[in-house]
């Protein structure tokens, strides 16, 4: 944030999750599936708020409008090395486990699966 204030001209910009935020709620299923401690991946929008102020700034906030990007897969094993990639799981363990979860919590339509996005997103911005 420093650096990107340093650098902008006359204003910047930023878009970030405000709530509901699909990635950290998968990533918590996910945790429970492989038994591992879960850690939220990203920092809220309040998070990002208090670190603007410390360094003197204060944002305006605006809530963005249809900012969901579902992720859709052609079948069940390249969803599988999606999560696997996205949270780092390298032991395929775990894996029937993860199949029966894409089977039960991702949509099926069309032959693709599909991790519905219910994401939202603000707008954080300041004038230099």
């Amino acid at each position: 944030l420093k650096r990107m204030n340093a650098i902008a001209k006359r204003a910047c910009y930023i878009h970030w999750f405000y709530q509901n935020c699909t990635l950290d709620r998968q990533n918590k299923e996910i945790s429970s599936i492989v038994g591992r401690k879960y850690e939220p991946l990203i920092p809220t929008l309040d998070i990002v708020f208090n670190i603007l102020y410390q360094m003197n700034i204060s944002p305006e906030i605006k809530l963005l409008e249809s900012t969901c990007f579902d992720r859709s897969y052609k079948s069940i094993s390249i969803a599988l090395k999606a999560i696997k990639n996205i949270f780092c799981i390298k032991e395929d363990v775990y894996d029937e486990k993860l199949r029966v979860y894409i089977k039960d919590v991702y949509l099926y339509k069309n032959g693709t699966y599909i991790y519905p996005d219910k994401t939202k997103f603000a707008s954080l911005s300041w004038k230099k």
